[in-house]
């Protein structure tokens, strides 16, 4: 299998019942093609999404895994690659430690775990 590999971070959760959540580390190999039902990384409008393919009625569609999130159109994306696998940060890690200086913050709440026992 050929293909550059590189990592983008979740923020987002329109990916959750794919285990995939806010915070999560995709890990993507770069073809510049994906295959129905492939889980894959898009490019729309400058911003990468993290969706499930799929091709219906001549048209190109971006599914999420949450119920509560709708399918993106997807005629426009530009498939960044195939995602391989996800790293999910845990103990109160800050995802957003790997913008640059100045990036955007979303204001989210904190998921508290308890400690162990």
């Amino acid at each position: 299998m050929g293909g550059d590999l590189f990592a983008l971070t979740v923020f987002a959760d329109s990916m959750i019942d794919a285990a995939i959540c806010y915070g999560g580390v995709g890990t993507v190999r770069r073809p510049d093609s994906a295959d129905q039902g492939d889980l894959v990384a898009g490019l729309l409008e400058d911003k990468a999404k993290v969706k499930v393919l799929r091709r219906q009625d001549g048209q190109v569609w971006l599914m999420p895994r949450t119920p509560s999130c709708s399918p993106i159109p997807g005629d426009e994306a530009q498939i960044l690659g195939k995602v391989l696998g996800a790293l999910r940060l845990l103990c109160g890690s800050d995802p957003h430690r790997f913008l640059p200086a100045g990036g955007p913050r979303q204001q989210r709440p904190r998921r508290v775990l308890p400690a162990p026992r």
